[in-house]
């Protein structure tokens, strides 16, 4: 679960402790704590999600998670190929 690879920032969007974020596949937590499983709220939940992830210290997922890190660099890859700039994240001087 890639929303987890920030530990913190995750608990902080939460407002739990990291400690509460259950370690190896936390996606079931995840899914729960931001409102995904709850039909009245799967729109308003969906949004909550695409705010953090476009807040996100990508760098910080590219170095816990390696799926990550691979996506971020497949995902540049193509942007590049079609003549669209996607910065890169592995770089300090980013956000």
């Amino acid at each position: 679960c890639w929303l987890a690879a920030d530990p913190g920032a995750l608990a902080k969007e939460l407002e739990c402790r990291a400690e509460e974020i259950p370690p190896g596949d936390p996606s079931t937590f995840v899914q729960h704590r931001f409102g995904l499983t709850d039909r009245s709220q799967k729109d308003d939940a969906k949004k909550r999600v695409r705010k953090y992830v476009a807040q996100a210290k990508l760098r910080s997922w590219i170095e816990a998670s390696a799926s990550f890190a691979d996506f971020h660099d497949e995902a540049r890859g193509l942007a590049a190929r079609t003549g669209c700039e996607i910065p890169n994240e592995r770089n300090e001087s980013v956000r």
